[in-house]
Order: structure tokens, then sequence, then C-alpha cells
């Protein structure tokens, strides 16, 4: 059964469901580096430094797959977003790479009568056997020292004992090379580490308004020194999303141009502006800066958490993955101590396929021309313990392709709370100019026909397919119950998708009157999982104004020529 327009806040007030994995379906890497060195933050030592490994890689570009099929899998940092499926003793895969360091091969194997075996050869020459992990996901295999340019070749070896009784198979990603460098940073200063109140093994924020546990920063790795932020002159051209360029110099400028509603966000002028410079970072980091100064990190690919309890850091072209066994959102801003952050043209894409990953979670940020993609939530504004306001600002961004779990152990009605917003109570909530689609990446989210147990409670599947929906578009809630949302700008966005597109039922008590909150010169796809007059529920007693919103065209995404009330009471 499909709840009804009543059961919205109790059974959609935000969904996902987890993912089956199936023979052919891949999950992220599972690998997990060793923690971190704890820094010396000892107040006297005023010129103490932290040495922080970099993690410098070159990935396979390319795979030359024999006697076997690709498997049509997206996954962050694999190649041309495919998997190799191995699945016979005479299928191999092969790559050239070229460079020095240690080579890496991910990989993932499956189990039956024993665990998969796969031999890597350089040059024709066995360089190593693995017996892969019977986990189920991705790991990272370290190989050998390599230097040169050489062939690297990946081989199923001990499937054929099966003969068809199952079948043990290698899922290959990509093969890399890996170089440690040592860089030094300014120690941090510990009077402004954050005490938070609460574990960090708690469970993200459930779409309910409960209480949600801020995870505590676990590694006190610094970043790199702190430059102060040259202005750039401002550019002429014209700020539309076709125009040509044809230098990374003249892309960032022609991006900063663009004003955000006036253009169409779409891959060309959101996320990263160049991968091929990022060089990765392992492991936790916590920015805690406090000083006025703006402080720019840049051209960083974070495989960790990145907890943010400083002010004034400025992220652009920056690559958020998070851990591979996520419990959290990549980027945790939920500290009163956090504010005046920008993330400018830099991509949220976690590495950890779960139902607890996320992107950014907290307050105190804005992010401009950002893509937020893979990821349960597309981005949780949420309120610090004790706080009052949120202050995020969010433009010119895209949010797209989520994620669904069902069976979701996290949740009564078995089924993860997935949205492209998940607003968690504050005041001061600024979305200009944005793309919001509340739709899913089908092709790890649990997808198919709903099915239900006896008691009615969904067992598997999709209760609104074959509509590709997650939960809401936007989900509105009051933070335990008391910390309500309020001081809302939402203009110039463009929003679809969702079971509801923007769902204000967990926040019953907000906008008793009005404090100036609009909604207003949006464009609304009606494609919400309820269907017909579901682009927005509220409470008739909230006190906020929808008018002058339009209907999206897809072919004319600006056309203004349709007006659409989008607003339903309940």
């Amino acid at each position: 059964m499909r709840p009804s327009v009543p059961q919205l806040n109790e059974r959609l007030a935000g969904f996902a469901a987890p993912l089956a994995v199936a023979a052919l379906t891949v999950s992220l890497l599972s690998w997990s580096p060793a923690p971190l060195a704890q820094a010396d933050t000892t107040e006297s030592a005023a010129t103490t430094v932290v040495q922080q490994s970099v993690s410098v890689t070159k990935a396979s570009a390319s795979f030359s797959l024999h006697r076997a099929k690709r498997v049509s899998t997206s996954l962050a940092g694999n190649v041309g977003s495919r998997a190799i499926a191995l699945r016979t003793n005479k299928a191999w895969a092969q790559t050239t790479l070229s460079g020095q360091g240690t080579l890496y091969l991910v990989a993932r194997g499956t189990a039956c009568k024993g665990d998969a075996k796969v031999r890597v050869y350089v040059d024709g020459r066995t360089a190593k056997t693995i017996t892969t992990s019977s986990a189920a996901q991705f790991q990272e295999y370290p190989i050998a020292q390599f230097s040169g340019t050489h062939k690297v070749k990946v081989r199923l070896i001990n499937d054929k004992t099966l003969r068809k009784r199952c079948s043990r198979d290698i899922f290959v990603t990509a093969v890399y090379l890996a170089t440690s460098v040592t860089v030094e940073a300014p120690a941090p200063t510990p009077s402004v580490e954050p005490t938070p109140s609460e574990s960090a093994s708690a469970t993200p924020t459930p779409s309910d308004g409960s209480a949600e546990a801020t995870p505590t920063p676990t590694a006190s790795q610094s970043s790199d020194p702190d430059p102060v932020v040259t202005p750039t002159p401002t550019p002429t051209p014209t700020p539309t999303a076709t125009s040509t360029v044809k230098s990374l110099a003249e892309i960032s400028a022609w991006r900063a141009s663009l004003v955000p509603g006036s253009y169409f966000p779409d891959a060309s002028n959101t996320g990263l502006i160049d991968a091929s410079v990022l060089e990765t970072v392992d492991g936790n980091v916590t920015y805690s800066d406090q000083s006025s100064q703006v402080k720019v990190i840049e051209n960083k690919r974070f495989r960790g958490y990145v907890y943010l309890t400083g002010k004034n850091y400025l992220f652009r072209n920056c690559l958020f993955e998070g851990p591979a066994n996520p419990q959290y959102a990549a980027v945790i801003a939920r500290y009163a101590t956090s504010s005046g952050n920008v993330f400018e043209d830099s991509t949220f894409k976690p590495r950890g396929i779960n139902y607890y990953n996320g992107t950014i979670n907290g307050r105190g940020f804005t992010l401009k021309r950002v893509e937020l993609t893979r990821a349960v939530d597309g981005a949780n504004p949420s309120v610090a313990d004790g706080g009052t306001r949120v202050d995020v600002t969010i433009t010119g961004s895209w949010i797209h392709d989520l994620l669904r779990w069902s069976p979701d152990p996290t949740h009564s009605d078995n089924q993860s709370h997935s949205d492209g917003i998940q607003w968690m109570g504050g005041l001061g909530l600024t979305l200009i100019g944005n793309r919001i689609e509340g739709l899913l990446d089908t092709s790890i989210s649990s997808w198919g026909p709903a099915t239900y147990d006896s008691t009615g409670k969904m067992t598997g599947g999709h209760p609104f397919y074959p509509n590709p929906v997650n939960g809401e578009t936007l989900m509105v809630n009051a933070y335990q119950d008391k910390i309500q949302p309020g001081e809302l700008t939402m203009r110039k966005n463009w929003v679809r998708g969702g079971a509801v597109g923007l769902n204000m039922l967990g926040a019953t008590s907000a906008w008793a009157k009005s404090d100036g909150s609009a909604i207003e010169e949006n464009w609304f796809l009606n494609d919400q999982g309820y269907g017909k007059n579901h682009r927005m529920i509220a409470k008739a007693s909230q006190v906020i104004s929808t008018s002058t919103n339009y209907v999206w065209d897809l072919a004319n995404p600006m056309s203004k020529a349709t007006q659409v009330s989008i607003r339903v009471n309940v």
C-alpha cells in the first residue's frame, strides 16, 4: 500500500532505500586507511608543525577487456564510469600505466566454496596473486613497486573448479599508482576545538526531526598553510551556461561571472573545474582556525571526514569523497564555531555506498556552483546543539542522482529517508538558482516493485516504481521538535521529483506568522511520486509566500510562459 497524504509526515518525512547487492551490482571501495597520528597541539610550541602524508595518485585511463562483458555501474574513482566483470578463467583485463610509486588494484570478489583469486601481471610476469575478501565490497590491494611504463593485466584464476554449482567472480574498478609525499603545516590551535556533546558513532539525523549526534573530530591533521585570498579582477564574459571557454583560467573566471538564477546549472558550470590537479588527502582532517583571515584550500581530494570547526575557509576545486565505510556526512560542520565557510566549484560524491552516507551536514556555510550526488541526502543544513541559527546559503548548484535503500534497519519503515535537501531546523536558509532533482540513481538504489510483509511493512523495492523519485526534494524539519526553521529565501531554483516536492509537515509549528520567508520565481516539474498537486505540502497555518512560480519546461528551462500554484494545504 502507498501511504495517503495525511501519512506523509510519518512515512515520507524523507525516505530512501538500501542496496541489495546482486551478482552484477558493485558497491564502492571499502578499504580504510590506518588512523592518522595525533598532532602535537601544545600551546607553548608556537612553531610546531605536523607532518601530513598525501597520496598522489595516477589511475588507469581505460581497460581493454577480453572474453567478458562490461557491467554498467557508475563508481567514484573508477574507469569510465564502469566496472570490469571477470566471470571466467578466460576473462582478463589489461591497461597501460606510466609513472612511479606503489601499484594498487581496486577490486571486489565474490565467494563460492571459497573466495575468488585474482592474479596481477606486469609486462606478462606475475606480480602478485590476491585472495579477495568475501566482504562484498571493493578494496584496495597493494601489488608492487612500479616505475616507468608497463602493461598491467588482471585475471581471475580459480573459477573453473566450480563448474556450474555457483560462481566466483572478480569486479575490477581501477589500477593506480600512489606516491607518498610529506608537507608541513601550522599546528592546530587547541583552544578552538569544539566539545561535541554526543558520540561520533550515532546514526545520521532521521527526517522526523529527532536528535542527531555530531561526530567528534578524531584527527587533528591541519590544513595547508593559510594564504590570504587575493581578489581576482571581475571578468567580463556574458554569463550564459553555453559560453565557450578555452582554458582553466577562463572557466574559473566565466563561472565566477554567472548570476545564480540566470542560467541552468549542469555539468559545465557546477562541480570540479579540473580533476587532474587534485592531491589526495587520506584520513580525517580538522580545520579549526577561528581568525577573520580567509584560508584557501584548493585542489584536494578528501577521502576521510572533514571536520569544519573553524571559520572563513574557502574550499575551491575540491572533491569530497568521505571514508570508505561512512557513518556520517563527508563534511561535518555542526559546531557553534563553524561560520563563514565557502565551498565553490567543488564536488561532493561519497565513495562509500551505504544508508549512512551523506555530503555536508551543519551550519555556517555557503555552496557556490557545487555538485552534490551519490548520497542519501544532497545536503543537510542543521543547527549546532544548543543553537537556533543555521545560516546556510546554496547558489548555482546541482543536486542529483541520490540513493535509496530498502531494507534499511535505521528506519522503522525499513526504507531510508532520502532528500535533495533535508533542513534540520534553525533560522536562515537561502536557496537561489539551484537545480534540485529528487530523483534516484537506480543503478545503485533499491529498485523494483515494492514488496510488503503481512503487517504492511516494506521489505524491498520502491513504493513509486517505476517513477525513480526519492523522499522529498526539500524536507523541512524542526530539530528535536524544538528548534524551528525560519527565514527561508527560495528563488529561481529548478525543482523536480521527490514523493513530494517541498514537504513542510516536519515543522508544523514553524511560520505561525510571516518572517519574510518566500518560495517565489522557481520552476517546478510535476513529476512527484504522489502526482498532481504535490509540488508543496504545508499546513494551512504556515504563513509563507509561494506566489509567482513557473512550470519547468524541460526543453526550455528558463521559460516563464506558464505560472503554477505549488501549494497544497493539509
